[in-house]
């Protein structure tokens, strides 16, 4: 494996350590605030495996440095953030919307 790449599989694992600390959600107590929640949990999978994603591009394709792959996805995460507010079920899925946000930042 080349210096600066990862496989699909360690993309994933990291993942699922960012997601590591849904485990004290349960600690909310009203429906609802437990549902936004969720749909914010559903986000930041989205978020971050679509930045994941983009930033691998980027470096593999040589627009971005590899010492930069981190700060690339950091920004994609953060224009998810705050576009979030603006999501409407009725136009499209959560999963279209984040995907759209990130590559509309990081194009």
């Amino acid at each position: 494996m080349k210096r600066g790449f990862q496989t699909a599989a360690a993309i994933n694992d990291r993942s699922r350590e960012c997601l590591s600390w849904k485990c004290f959600s349960s600690t909310m107590g009203s429906d609802a605030h437990s549902s936004a929640e969720g749909d914010l949990l559903r986000a930041l999978q989205f978020a971050l495996r679509a930045t994941q994603v983009r930033a691998a591009a980027a470096v593999a394709s040589g627009a971005v440095s590899t010492s930069d792959r981190e700060d690339i996805e950091q920004e994609g995460l953060i224009a998810c953030w705050r576009a979030l507010p603006h999501f409407d079920p009725d136009r499209a899925s959560l999963r279209t919307f984040v995907e759209h946000v990130v590559a509309s930042h990081l194009a």
